[in-house]
């Protein structure tokens, strides 16, 4: 890892304040650039300029309270080299030094990290319990009843992991916070100093930080003595309901439908209060309003859709220095053909037609009728120019690149993520002349604007994805929303190719699609359909362990490809039911990798009284996007939830995961935790991912998720063979019940205010 990249440790007073101008000292939660003179050095010191050839550092970013004469400790990077000026350091974490010598401030800390029995026996025998941890004194600790080895190791880490967050433990022992709830927040404050402030004087604020909804703030709230309906409880209510809301697609709520959440939550609430809250929100632009004054939003995901509407107009309508020049098109489309060894259908020619006359062009279509033989085309005729692909997967960015020969990127790769941000944006914008992103269904908006900013004036964007599966979780639904706006020019494939027709993969998934039914309603029995060969049905009418004809099917695919990762279960259901992924999987792994006692493992839980036991070699899903997650080399890639891969070490409660299309990634704790057996993985989280065989399960159990568009994305993950297993009545009942559609956004009716092509 490069010198820059080192967290450099030391502590320090302040000396001169650079910015905000004129200030001798700084409030908790302001940006500041200050000089500080350095009293002890702690950690990665060695490498350090002093500034002006004294003990002096300069710093920047959010602080917490900043006075003269008081020592401070940061953990910071290096940012900035400057010769004349000096090295400029971002802060990463800084707190007022606590004093840890009084033994009852000592008691707090401690218990609010290690069972307060094992405290209690500890400051028994020792007067100060803190040189003990800090001396890693294991012969101290061992020789008190009950602690072993192990369990003295656990001690020792759990104090390093938390010994700079003792300001919060002390000060704020009667709010009872866990300590990743306590990491989560410096994670986002950056300094104790600042969440002590917080949580004394306004823990409603909390709400703003990822995670942390208000049912919690609200009940540390109470811990803090804080009662009643005053405007900070109902206003922090009012901004986590839209803030909840927005995250799944409902950029605004109906003002009855708003008031009714809050009521439920807080009951009721004195008119004067909502007026005085309304006004704040008002006075400080947080929410939008419609004009008839009746939907209601945070004003972040208005902005949001404005700045993508406004992004896609740029590129839209942008004047290009060089214009492409695509001569004999026709002529390269002909040769595809003759290597591919099929025409194109007219769909497709007119497609690769208005992506040639068109900066964006936003392509769908069903399985089977072209979308990838057509981007196939595209890429050859755009063969001269600089090309850039990508989707929001490693998995379905490695189909882009097994499809069309481009090396092809995740969203993430390709923007550069580092340190949270993004390498390329609208100041530095890809070099690129043509940028395509597949399974455009599946990204928020968040990651599309990201997208959008960084593609330069005058090159083509040609937005894909398959408007007929799940509706996806997550803000926005901007693919959708285009297509719909009708001011993109935009293209959708309906005839099935040919080479497609004679597969019953491509047959029965459009069937499902147009909500044909594919059984008679007195069907039980076996089927395989197509030409190919490639689509088998297993229904029943009962079945009392139908896991086990899951189970039957699974084993024989498995065993005669060896390959777990091409060889997938798909459910509706996680939890519950005999077909739940939780059943499947601690089944499935029983058979292929059972845990034994002597085996390592770690164990993450997933519900109440739901667990797994994950050990080397096991096939595993990550169910929460991890921005902060780092490789074997120690560079920062995200992993998204939904990615699959396989364990390959386990070592004290971190693991390495080889991620397919990601690669090696280390993850700690936290990101463990993250972490579910993947042999069975619901529908849902499949979306964007395709397998050589996809075993797709359905049983009436799983009734409130039986519809069209969950048993056509499970079909359609399939790329070479498809098992359907099911309960007759619930694949009938899925065929002829359409999702219900449940997201409210602007992009649709921003976009169409412009004037259509």
């Amino acid at each position: 890892m490069e010198n820059n990249e080192k967290i450099l440790k030391c502590e320090i007073e302040l000396d001169r304040i650079f910015y905000p101008k004129l200030k001798f000292e700084v409030e908790s939660g302001e940006y500041a650039i200050f000089v500080a003179s350095i009293i002890n050095k702690i950690e990665n010191c060695e490498d350090l300029k002093l500034l002006w050839g004294k003990s002096k550092i300069k710093l920047k970013g959010k602080v917490c309270k900043l006075e003269s004469y008081v020592t401070y400790k940061v953990a910071c990077k290096l940012v900035e080299r400057h010769e004349q000026h000096g090295d400029t350091y971002e802060i990463l974490f800084i707190n007022k030094k606590i004093d840890l010598t009084n033994k009852s401030q000592q008691i707090d800390f401690l218990e609010g990290i290690i069972n307060p029995n094992i405290v209690y026996k500890l400051f028994e025998k020792y007067d100060d319990v803190i040189t003990l941890l800090e001396d890693k004194d294991i012969v101290a600790l061992t020789s008190i009843n009950g602690i072993g080895h192990a369990t003295a190791m656990r001690i020792i880490e759990e104090f390093e992991d938390c010994k700079d967050y003792s300001q919060i433990y002390t000060e704020l022992s009667n709010a009872n916070l866990t300590a990743n709830l306590i990491r989560k927040l410096l994670d986002f404050y950056k300094s104790p100093d600042i969440v002590v402030d917080i949580v004394k004087n306004n823990p409603y604020k909390l709400v703003e930080v990822s995670g942390i909804g208000f049912k919690k703030a609200d009940e540390i709230a109470q811990k803090m003595g804080m009662i009643g309906n005053d405007s900070r409880r109902v206003k922090a209510c009012i901004i986590n309901t839209l803030t909840e809301n927005g995250e799944i697609g409902k950029s605004y709520l109906h003002f009855s439908e708003l008031m009714n959440i809050v009521f439920d939550q807080i009951g009721f609430i004195e008119q004067n209060i909502i007026n005085d809250v309304a006004k704040q929100l008002i006075d400080n632009d947080e929410i939008n309003i419609s004009n008839n004054g009746q939907l209601i939003g945070l004003k972040r995901y208005y902005d949001l859709e404005m700045n993508i509407h406004n992004e896609l107009i740029r590129l839209l309508n942008a004047e290009r220095e060089d214009p492409f020049e695509i001569e004999n098109w026709e002529d390269t489309i002909k040769r595809v053909e003759e290597e591919q060894g099929f025409e194109f259908t007219e769909e497709q020619i007119k497609t690769i037609r208005l992506i040639i006359e068109n900066y964006i062009v936003a392509l769908t279509g069903s399985a089977g009728t072209g979308k990838t033989a057509t981007l196939n085309g595209v890429v050859k005729v755009f063969e001269d120019y600089i090309m850039s692909a990508c989707a929001l997967s490693g998995k379905a960015s490695v189909r882009i690149t097994e499809a069309t020969g481009l090396n092809a990127s995740t969203i993430h790769r390709l923007l550069g993520y580092s340190h949270g941000e993004f390498t390329y944006n609208e100041e530095n914008p890809l070099d690129t002349d043509v940028v395509l992103i597949d399974e455009t269904t599946m990204v928020n908006g968040d990651i599309f604007l990201s997208l959008l900013k960084a593609i330069p004036n005058g090159a083509k964007l040609i937005i894909v994805g398959d408007i007929k599966q799940l509706t996806p979780i997550g803000n926005c639904q901007v693919f959708s929303d285009i297509l719909n706006s009708k001011t993109i020019p935009s293209i959708t494939l309906t005839k099935i190719h040919r080479q497609a027709a004679l597969s019953g993969i491509i047959v029965t998934s459009i069937k499902i699609s147009e909500q044909t039914q594919i059984i008679k309603s007195n069907f039980e029995g076996s089927l395989i359909l197509g030409e190919l060969q490639d689509m088998e049905l297993d229904i029943y009418k009962t079945d009392d362990s139908p896991s086990n004809r899951v189970i039957k099917h699974f084993l024989k695919h498995y065993e005669t490809t060896h390959d777990i990762m091409e060889t997938q279960i798909l459910s509706p259901m996680r939890l519950k039911g005999d077909l739940s992924t939780y059943n499947l999987n601690n089944k499935i792994q029983s058979i292929i990798n059972p845990v034994s006692e002597t085996d390592i493992f770690i164990e993450v839980s997933i519900d109440k009284d739901k667990s797994y036991k994950i050990k080397l070699g096991d096939k595993v899903i990550n169910t929460k996007n991890n921005y902060k997650s780092v490789n074997v080399d120690g560079l920062v890639v995200p992993i998204f939830n939904g990615n699959m891969g396989m364990v390959k070490e386990i070592d004290n409660g971190v693991c390495v995961v080889d991620f397919v299309g990601i690669g090696m990634i280390v993850l700690d704790r936290a990101g463990v935790k993250k972490l579910e057996l993947a042999y069975v993985c619901t529908i849902h989280k499949s979306m964007g991912s395709g397998f050589n065989t996809a075993i797709v399960c359905i049983e009436s159990s799983a009734y409130v998720l039986l519809n069209t568009e969950i048993l056509y994305t499970g079909v359609t993950r399939a790329k070479k063979y498809c098992v359907l297993i099911g309960q007759n009545s619930a694949i009938r009942t899925a065929i002829k019940t359409r999702e219900i559609k449940k997201k409210q956004t602007y992009l649709k009716e921003l976009l169409k205010e412009e004037t259509s092509y």
